[in-house]
């Protein structure tokens, strides 16, 4: 599609901006999970529709992107990993590091990747999710826990 970050949908947790920490949440997949369904994390979000936007689909991959309200800007396109759970009924860990320009993604406490951007440095966090094989696509929240970094 000629956008495509448009077709997720985002909240964001009402806390104060934050900048530097380690957030991990689990989720868990519901009878229907397949393709790029995806769920996900919105992080060091200024505002409700900018952010850093990291999500695993039901195939098996992940992406990282900046969305700044307007524009896709993709900072990992979609790939594979060994350490996400696919399809219905799984529960997956997504953990994200941000300090300073350092984003780390965690799949199941495992490092996946990391890069270095610097667009945003703080906001608040929230919880991402897309449909694309499965209508009314649903996948349940099950923990979500952050620890501050650095000062």
């Amino acid at each position: 599609s000629s956008n495509p970050g448009m077709n997720d949908e985002w909240g964001l947790a009402n806390i104060s901006p934050i900048e530097d920490f380690y957030l991990e949440l689990t989720f868990t997949t519901q009878e229907s999970c397949s393709g790029l369904d995806r769920y996900g994390v919105i992080a060091r979000a200024p505002d409700p529709n900018q952010g850093y936007v990291f999500g695993f689909s039901c195939d098996g991959r992940f992406r990282l992107y900046v969305w700044d309200g307007i524009r896709y800007q993709p900072i990992q396109e979609w790939k594979s990993s060994p350490q996400i759970k696919e399809g219905p009924n799984q529960t997956n860990r997504l953990g994200i590091y941000l300090l300073g320009d350092q984003i780390k993604l965690y799949a199941n406490g495992q490092l996946i990747s990391e890069y270095n951007d610097s667009t945003f440095t703080e906001g608040r966090f929230g919880v991402f999710i897309g449909a694309d094989q499965t209508t009314n696509f649903q996948v349940s929240l099950d923990e979500a826990l952050y620890w501050k970094l650095g000062n």
